[in-house]
């Protein structure tokens, strides 16, 4: 039964994160998407946008110029493809490249938590297992500063039972 849960907790997982994805227009030919835009220049579609530019860019850069040439005209040709489709998105929504380029990862606060915060769980409860499991495996030591301290704590408590005085 609990295989079963874990298989369902993973499944949930899997199909929670692909929902996250925006697939609609990725390509990679550095071609902005048509899409009819209803939004406005507003902050988070600007900062969504930015970042969809910036995935096509770099899609477009390893699909062309990934394995074969050098990293540094593959860079070249990133930041060009960017730059076309920055000018894109700002024709799109009114707004200047700067700004695009400026909104490029802001406000991505709560994302960044959501991403991070699994994973700090998932560390936590990690650390605590392992240091579970070696407690028990090996226990208080029973020589040591930490028995001498024991000792050294109960040779002058006449209430310790514990301890021989």
């Amino acid at each position: 039964m609990r295989t079963g849960l874990r298989l369902a907790v993973a499944l949930l997982i899997v199909l929670g994160a692909a929902g996250c994805v925006r697939r609609d227009g990725r390509n990679s030919d550095c071609r902005w998407p048509t899409e009819a835009s209803n939004h406005s220049a507003d902050a988070r579609y600007l900062s969504a946008d930015a970042e969809f530019a910036e995935d096509l860019a770099i899609r477009y850069a390893d699909t062309h110029f990934g394995r074969h040439n050098s990293s540094e005209e593959k860079g070249l040709e990133r930041d060009r493809c960017m730059a076309k489709l920055f000018e894109e998105v700002a024709k799109e929504r009114g707004v200047s490249v700067e700004q695009v380029s400026s909104s490029l990862g802001h406000n991505r606060a709560y994302i960044d938590v959501a991403e991070i915060l699994p994973f700090a769980l998932l560390y936590g409860l990690a650390a605590v297992a392992i240091a579970g499991m070696n407690w028990r495996r090996y226990g208080p030591p029973s020589e040591g500063l930490y028995a001498q301290g024991r000792a050294y704590r109960c040779r002058y408590r006449s209430d310790c039972i514990r301890c021989p005085v």
